[in-house]
């Protein structure tokens, strides 16, 4: 490491992540770095057993072959999903294209810290079964509501009794890792949203989940802000599943919040809505409702955006699992060798 910067490791580091498969020169056309440079970087990673090189088949002559490099995936991250009515362990790379996952829903239980010890127990016996749990470099819990780093604790969860469990410090005595993060599954996901939209959208996320609905307005490099509307009526479960095979009334399903759509768009832009549907279960119905709703009372007096559904947990888990990855790397690797 005496030899080379710190900064120029981490550059070859998220350009060879960033690949399944990659060279040399395919590491120095993607960084802007030499070659030696890079040369130098690589066999650093190569030592810190991050990366792993294997030499192609095109030619019988072994000094021919191309030295192609690969993530060397024996690392791992552990994602803990708690939600209303389901439990998620997740394990992922650190190339962060392999999850391997369960989940199921909780026993009804006052008892939180027992649903909470069996979730960590499942996900131990899963865990054991692909890795090797000290390869573990760290990990998250992603939970409804917010948190509280200065009292360790959620508040406004649907989950009957989290508010009362220390998060970090239960999951610390008995999770994987001493290194705990914790996150909302709204801001986690809108985080994350923010980093893939262009510099010229405007995003409105809509997150229905039970007994409660939350937005969040995403700009390019904007503050991340999670509104509450859990004010707006919607249709409960059974009254939506009954009306969802045939055209929907504009004024009996999502009236109220589609005005607060009308209202927004007709103030700032919005060039598309998400939505995250952990309550119907059926968020292409749920897309296609409010869309329909959207054309038939306001499409005369605004431009209907594009209404798209999303899977809250896929990008969110690779957005925690991305930042806790570098952390591990910038920090551990590259502070332990500098």
């Amino acid at each position: 490491m005496k030899s080379i910067k710190a900064d120029t490791v981490k550059k070859v580091f998220l350009a060879a992540l960033d690949r399944s498969s990659t060279s040399r020169t395919a590491l120095s056309n993607d960084t802007g770095l030499s070659y030696v440079t890079v040369d130098r970087a690589v066999e650093f990673l190569l030592q810190e057993n991050i990366l792993k090189q294997s030499y192609s088949s095109k030619s019988a002559v072994i000094e021919r072959r191309s030295r192609m490099l690969s993530p060397k995936l024996h690392h791992w991250i552990a994602v803990y999903e708690i939600l209303p009515d389901r439990f998620s362990f997740y394990m992922v790379d650190i190339s962060l294209r392999a999850f391997k996952s369960f989940s199921y829903k909780p026993e009804d239980s006052i008892f939180i810290d027992d649903l909470l010890r069996q979730l960590i127990s499942k996900s131990s016996s899963f865990a054991k079964k692909f890795a090797r749990t000290e390869s573990c470099i760290g990990s998250a819990i992603l939970l409804c509501g917010d948190y509280d780093p200065i009292t360790d604790k959620a508040s406004d969860s649907p989950i009957y009794h989290l508010p009362a469990v220390k998060i970090k410090e239960f999951f610390s005595e008995n999770g994987f890792n001493s290194v705990i993060d914790v996150y909302s599954v709204y801001s986690a996901f809108a985080k994350a949203q923010r980093e893939s939209i262009s510099k010229d959208e405007a995003v409105y996320s809509l997150f229905f989940d039970k007994g409660s609905l939350h937005s969040s307005y995403i700009l390019p490099n904007g503050p991340i802000h999670i509104n509450d509307l859990s004010h707006l009526p919607v249709s409960s479960g059974s009254t939506f599943a009954r009306v969802m095979n045939r055209i929907p009334d504009p004024d009996l399903i999502f009236p109220d919040l589609c005005n607060m759509l009308y209202m927004l768009i007709s103030t700032v832009k919005v060039t598309k809505i998400t939505v995250c549907d952990m309550l119907y279960s059926n968020p292409n119905t749920v897309c296609a409702v409010i869309k329909y709703i959207m054309i038939e009372k306001y499409s005369d007096r605004i431009p209907i955006p594009e209404i798209v559904p999303i899977d809250i947990s896929k990008d969110s888990i690779r957005f925690i699992s991305r930042e806790i990855r570098n952390r591990w790397f910038f920090e551990k690797i590259l502070t332990d060798k500098g």
